[in-house]
C-alpha cells in the first residue's frame, strides 16, 4: 500500500494523532486561527471532487 504520509517505520503509515498534530503546526506556521480537524479536510477534498463531477463512487473509494 502507497501512503500520502509515511510513518516512522518503513512501510507504515502516520496514525490519526500524529497526522493530527501534523495538521495542528502546519496551522500554527501558516497563522491559521479557524479550527480545522482532518474530518473537515476529508470533507471539503470530497466536496471539491463533487463539484467538478468526478464519480461518487470513486470519491467513496479514495
Amino acid at each position: 500500500m502507497t501512503y500520502l504520509f509515511k510513518g516512522r517505520e518503513p512501510g507504515m503509515a502516520y496514525d490519526e494523532r500524529s497526522l493530527s498534530e501534523v495538521l495542528k503546526q502546519a496551522m500554527e506556521k501558516a497563522k491559521i486561527k479557524k479550527t480545522v480537524t482532518l474530518h473537515c479536510l476529508r470533507h471539503s477534498y470530497a466536496t471539491q471532487h463533487l463539484e467538478i463531477s468526478t464519480d461518487l463512487r470513486y470519491i467513496q473509494e479514495i
